[in-house]
C-alpha cells in the first residue's frame, strides 16, 4: 500500500493506492495553486498509471479541499481518469447542499456515483479498511471545518488518521477510537486550532504530515502545533518544505 501526500500548496490531497487496484483521493484542492487538478493531481495519477479512482472523498465543502477533484470530474473523458464514487459527509450535505452543486453536476456528467458517508460507515477492500469516525447525524459543529469527515485507515498493520479541517472540539469526539496511530494527517494545515494535546496523547502518532502552501498568509503550520507535535514526539513532514 502506498500513501502520497501531494504538494498542492495551501490545500489538501492525499492519494492511497493498494496493490491490486483499490485507489482513492482524500480531498483534492488548493486555494493558491490555479488548475491544481489539471496541473498537479491528474499528472500525478497518470504517472502512477491510474485510470480509475475507486473513491474521491471530500471531507467538507471548502474549495481548497475539492476544487481539484471538480477539475478531475470535468475532464474525466479527455484525461482518461475516471472516478467511480464521489463520497461526501451526510451531515455536511444536509447543511451545505448548495456548496456541492457544481461537484454533483460534474459527477453526473462524468458517470460518477455520489455516496454519503457518516460515522460508523466502513469500507473494506483487500488489505485496506477505512472507518468513518466522525461526524454522526447528531453532531452539531459550529462551522464547515467542524463538519469534516474523519477516518481511520488500517492497511497492512499501519494505522493512519485523516482529520480534514476538524478543530479541537470535534477531535474530542474520536479520542476513544484512535489508540496507536502510525501516521496523522495533521488537522487544518497545521492550524493552532486543530491537533490538540488530547488528540495527540490518545493517538501518539509516529509521523505527522502537514499540507500547506509556502509563505501562506495563515501562518500554517502554527508554532504551537509544531511544539505539541515535538512534545509527543512525532516526526513532522510539511509539504511546504519537502514537496
Amino acid at each position: 500500500t502506498e500513501i502520497t501526500m501531494l504538494d498542492v500548496g495551501q490545500g489538501d490531497s492525499i492519494f492511497v493506492q493498494e496493490q491490486g487496484g483499490f485507489t482513492f483521493l482524500m480531498d483534492g484542492g488548493s486555494s493558491d495553486v490555479s488548475g491544481v487538478g489539471t496541473y498537479r493531481i491528474l499528472p500525478f495519477l497518470k504517472s502512477k498509471g491510474v485510470r480509475e479512482l475507486t473513491y474521491a472523498f471530500v471531507t467538507h465543502p471548502d474549495s481548497d479541499h475539492y476544487n481539484g477533484i471538480l477539475e478531475c470530474l470535468e475532464q474525466s473523458r479527455e484525461s482518461g481518469v475516471r472516478i467511480r464514487y464521489l463520497a461526501v459527509s451526510d451531515l455536511a450535505l444536509e447543511k451545505e447542499e448548495k456548496a456541492y452543486e457544481k461537484l454533483f453536476l460534474a459527477a453526473g456528467k462524468a458517470g460518477t456515483k455520489v455516496v454519503c458517508i457518516s460515522e460508523g460507515d466502513m469500507l473494506k477492500c483487500n488489505k485496506i479498511t477505512l472507518t468513518c469516525l466522525y461526524p454522526g447525524k447528531e453532531a452539531a459543529p459550529k462551522d464547515k471545518n467542524g463538519e469534516s469527515l474523519m477516518f481511520l485507515m488500517e492497511a497492512e498493520g499501519v494505522r493512519m488518521l485523516f482529520t480534514g479541517d476538524a478543530g479541537m472540539e470535534e477531535e474530542e469526539q474520536i479520542l476513544r477510537k484512535i489508540r496507536g496511530i502510525h501516521i496523522l494527517k495533521t488537522g487544518h494545515h497545521g492550524s493552532e486550532s486543530s491537533t490538540g494535546m488530547p488528540l495527540l496523547k490518545a493517538a501518539k502518532p509516529d509521523i505527522a504530515i502537514i499540507s500547506c502552501g509556502r509563505n501562506n498568509s495563515y501562518g500554517h503550520p502554527g508554532k504551537k502545533t509544531l511544539k505539541r507535535l515535538s512534545d509527543v514526539p512525532s516526526r513532522v513532514l510539511v509539504t511546504a518544505r519537502t514537496g
